[in-house]
């Protein structure tokens, strides 16, 4: 079983990465929004590890106390090899670095085999669009996004999910302004 520290996007940002996820899909392409149980959300994936898992969270949570940073998505990518992904890159600030790094340390390091791109010197912060692409839909779907722009997201929550089933448990959400 493999769990995942996630955070979601704002509303707003939200929709965006959803309607790049419909621009896929009228293009031919499989979006995450279908990817394995269909139970996906726009996010970015902080840490993961086949043992990490629901236990975790009390220690989870006073990591991350408050820490939810402002995103910036703002480059359109790809993860190379024969099952690739297309991500939006997220910006990564030395809080958001830092983020990640005391997590992986606490929570990851000596759990096993460790995610490639996830760990502190190697964490490619994205926000996933589509996943096991050839490179030919790699390709349709860069084609297909081209008109994005980047943008920026606040974090409206930080969670943990079981990537086999999609369920989450929340370890931390933004606290409404109370208007």
């Amino acid at each position: 079983m493999t769990h995942v520290i996630e955070m979601f996007l704002d509303e707003e940002a939200d929709q965006r990465v959803q309607l790049l996820w419909s621009q896929l899909s009228d293009a031919g392409i499989p979006s995450l929004a279908t990817y394995s149980h269909g139970r996906h959300r726009p996010h970015v994936t902080l840490c993961g590890a086949p043992e990490l898992g629901f236990d975790d969270l009390a220690e989870a949570s006073e990591i991350i106390a408050g820490q939810l940073p402002t995103l910036t998505l703002g480059t359109l990518g790809a993860f190379p090899g024969h099952k690739g992904a297309l991500f939006l890159g997220v910006v990564p600030s030395v809080e958001l670095l830092d983020l990640n790094a005391r997590l992986h340390a606490q929570l990851v390091s000596g759990k096993g085999r460790q995610w490639r791109f996830s760990g502190p010197g190697q964490w490619v912060p994205h926000c996933t669009l589509a996943n096991g692409l050839t490179a030919a839909e790699r390709a349709r779907g860069l084609e297909a996004c081209a008109d994005f722009e980047s943008f920026d997201s606040r974090v409206s929550a930080i969670c943990v999910i079981d990537a086999a089933t999609g369920e989450r448990l929340t370890v931390l959400a933004q606290q409404s302004s109370g208007a």
